[in-house]
């Protein structure tokens, strides 16, 4: 169990047993919830050496490519999802649960790509995320479009998390990180890659935190173990009714 889903936890066992009101920290938000469709194949796309799913609330569920091979990690739901972190509260859609955001809109659906909006409970931000594919370069690439819906606010990261599984396994790939991307590989490889922009971001092998931070990084090269890809954009500071705009590509070599 990676370390988000263990805060998750915490926080619905301090819900259930009473005590202090379970604010909007950096442990998780306080409406905290499993949802079934974070992590079922909802939109199915492709045929031969890509075929990849996605959830109603914006999760890639599934990635096979080349044929046969599934790279992202079945256990605990398929762990890949998103997750927002501001001054004013956490928010995330995870493959074991989801919090701070509202029900998920279909906003575009084509033979090649879905986009799906998400407003957090507080009506402050909306998140719209565009996945579509590039079959010659077996890539699935994640536009994702921030508004804020409130007055300025600043110190805001989005945030993009992934369990690997290279080669239909998970736990003994190898991993390495540059500035730029993440990589796993066992037989194949697999990686991700955030396009270069206005918005900066930090990459890194390993867990990632309520607080869009690392947790016990391992060091790097390293390996046979699991794979994490945490991917984190640097929003920074945003003006009333702005909008910021970024991007992942997960590939399969």
């Amino acid at each position: 169990m990676n370390r988000l889903s263990s805060l998750a936890i915490a926080a619905m066992c301090v819900m259930a047993f009473g005590g202090a009101a379970y604010a909007q920290t950096a442990s998780g938000p306080a409406d905290a919830a499993p949802s079934p469709n974070l992590h079922t194949c909802n939109y199915p796309f492709g045929s031969g050496s890509l075929v990849w799913c996605v959830s109603t609330e914006g999760n890639l569920v599934s990635m096979i490519s080349p044929a046969g091979n599934q790279n992202l990690n079945s256990n605990e739901g398929n762990n890949e999802g998103y997750v927002l972190c501001t001054p004013t509260g956490t928010y995330y859609g995870l493959g074991w649960g989801s919090g701070g955001f509202g029900a998920p809109t279909l906003v575009s659906l084509t033979a090649a790509s879905v986009t799906i909006a998400r407003t957090t409970t507080d009506g402050r931000y909306t998140l719209t995320q565009k996945f579509s594919r590039d079959t010659v370069e077996r890539d699935v690439t994640l536009q994702m479009k921030l508004k804020n819906n409130g007055p300025a606010a600043s110190n805001i990261y989005l945030a993009r998390f992934a369990e690997i599984s290279v080669d239909n396994d998970f736990g003994d790939d190898r991993f390495d990180a540059s500035v730029d991307s993440l990589w796993a590989r066992d037989g194949r490889a697999f990686s991700a890659s955030p396009r270069l922009g206005a918005v900066g971001h930090t990459s890194w092998i390993g867990d990632m935190g309520f607080a869009c931070d690392a947790v016990d990084p391992p060091a790097v090269p390293g390996g046979p173990g699991l794979a994490m890809f945490s991917n984190r954009f640097n929003v920074g500071t945003m003006g009333a009714g702005a909008t910021k705009t970024v991007y992942l590509a997960y590939r399969s070599h």
